[in-house]
């Protein structure tokens, strides 16, 4: 028996948000350089216990501008717990790390101030190199429940103290917070208030302070002013997807690593189908038939877990669907019978297509010369004088969604028609 898991260890995100990622991740194609000079920041990542922070480990730079707009760097490198960024002009910048090095032993992960909240800001002289140490810090986590959100509303947490917005993620450092259902000010480049948590209005200083701590998670219902201390399920919990992934067979899912007294419940995707190309529900439960729809594509479990004290959970596991094979049940059959040669002008035919089991089998013709111009795409084809000394093929296609393809091919040679007085 085969098996695949997906485990929650791989549904971690970044918690910088979309802009972290597209300006520091390793990965991404550098800028091109127009200037003659350019400018460095470099400096050590460490951990806020003293610990070095390597390039090896799981995590990635950031660069911003003074108003935190994303900066992508004419390069990013590493050496040991160094890392060097290249800019493409002087200027005043902020730097930033967030990820998941194993070093630090952090559920949560660690990350550097974040830019709009405590970010130092660094002059860059053209040409001139400016070390820049960070250091980070483990992160805690803030799953906030919010209802009645309107359009173009997030919950948003605020730094207590300099009331900086710091993240509209759950994962934010170690610290004390407010939090608000927030609205983005384009113009100015921030989260504005609408409705502080704890407060009748939008004051962040007369709302609730949210203390968040190193490697814990809190679970925050805004309508009903709670915050409760709560568990993660184990990063190595997941699920297992057994069984032979052929027509027929039947797929079980099995979760491992959730806590006794778990309740689970699965749920079975199709994705890739032919035609439609999404995500299609095709059935609950730990077990899964596959029929012939499923046939060349993926099949996805997803098993969700809750249990009282712990925030809701979810894991995944898939498996790739082989396509089948069809039988051939008769042969093809052309005009050309077992000659290899056809006079110009002469009509060449598919006489009687082949068939399989399965039926409904769709079929595709193609006439293609040596240079392989198609030069016709029905069941037959008159070659015309200029084709004379020319080798033909012919391509017979059968399909059917979820089995692979038979090709047919038959070649002759185009000769001239001789008229036998």
């Amino acid at each position: 028996m085969t098996t695949s898991s997906t485990s929650l260890a791989k549904r971690i995100a970044l918690g910088l948000g979309a802009a972290a990622l597209a300006a520091g991740l390793v990965g991404i194609a550098p800028a091109t350089a127009n200037a003659v000079s350019t400018q460095t920041i470099t400096g050590k990542v460490t951990l806020a216990g003293g610990k070095k922070v390597k390039r090896a480990d799981w995590g990635a730079i950031a660069v911003y501008d003074a108003r935190c707009n994303p900066v992508v760097p004419l390069s990013l490198s590493w050496k040991g717990s160094t890392y060097r960024v290249r800019l493409p002009k002087a200027g005043k910048y902020r730097v930033a790390y967030s990820g998941y090095p194993q070093v630090a032993k952090a559920r949560y992960g660690v990350q550097s101030a974040p830019c709009s909240a405590g970010a130092k800001l660094v002059k860059v002289r053209s040409g001139k190199t400016v070390k820049r140490n960070l250091t980070v810090v483990p992160r805690g986590k803030a799953h906030v429940v919010a209802r009645g959100l309107k359009p173009g509303q997030l919950p948003v947490l605020f730094d207590a103290k300099t009331k900086k917005w710091v993240s509209s993620g759950a994962e934010v450092p170690a610290g004390r917070y407010k939090l608000a259902k927030s609205k983005w000010d384009d113009r100015k480049r921030v989260y504005v208030p609408v409705k502080v948590f704890g407060a009748r209005g939008s004051s962040l200083a007369r709302g609730r302070t949210i203390v968040v701590k190193a490697n814990r998670a809190l679970k925050i219902d805004f309508e009903k002013g709670t915050v409760k201390p709560v568990k993660d399920f184990s990063q190595s919990a997941g699920v297992l997807v057994g069984g032979n992934a052929k027509l027929g067979a039947t797929l079980t899912a099995k979760a491992f690593g959730f806590p006794k007294g778990t309740r689970l419940s699965y749920r079975w995707y199709r994705y890739g189908e032919s035609g439609g190309g999404g995500r299609v529900a095709i059935g609950t439960g730990t077990r899964h038939t596959l029929v012939e729809r499923d046939l060349g594509t993926t099949i996805v479990v997803e098993v969700r877990a809750t249990k009282r004290g712990y925030l809701d959970g979810s894991a995944q596991g898939h498996r790739n669907v082989e396509l089948a094979s069809l039988t051939q049940k008769t042969e093809q059959a052309t005009s050309l019978e077992d000659r290899t040669e056809s006079p110009a002008g002469a009509t060449v035919s598919v006489t009687e297509p082949a068939t399989f089991e399965p039926s409904e089998v769709r079929v595709a013709y193609s006439w293609t010369d040596e240079g392989g111009r198609v030069l016709g795409t029905g069941p037959s084809f008159t070659p015309e004088e200029g084709l004379i000394g020319q080798r033909i093929t012919l391509s017979v296609t059968y399909s059917r969604p979820g089995y692979k393809a038979v090709v047919k091919r038959v070649t002759f040679t185009v000769v001239p028609d001789i008229q036998v007085p």
